[in-house]
């Protein structure tokens, strides 16, 4: 069996850290309090995001309401269709 030596020892611990090494270190409280305000800040910055896209789907729908002109262009197809073919009639004519 190996002898425990004060040498012995003073080399196994000489690489360990002192309490006045970890000093600056951040202890669980830090790491707590650090959790809770990014926990806040995520959820701060979600409800800004959501808020942000909140008119979103009605503005989108508005956008696609006056792109979407397909029932107008038809109804004003026809309308010209029927002009134009009263137009022919009365003047004998083929447009």
């Amino acid at each position: 069996m190996t002898a425990l030596t004060k040498e012995y020892f003073d080399r196994q611990v000489a690489d360990l850290a002192s309490k006045k090494d970890l000093v600056g270190l951040a202890t669980k409280i830090d790491v707590g309090q650090l959790e809770t305000n990014l926990g806040d800040e995520i959820a701060e910055l979600a409800q800004m995001t959501a808020k942000g896209f909140d008119h979103v789907d009605d503005q989108f729908a508005e956008v696609i309401k006056k792109l979407d002109v397909r029932d107008e262009l038809d109804h004003l197809k026809l309308e010209f269709q029927e002009m134009k073919d009263k137009l022919e009639a009365a003047l004998h004519v083929k447009l």
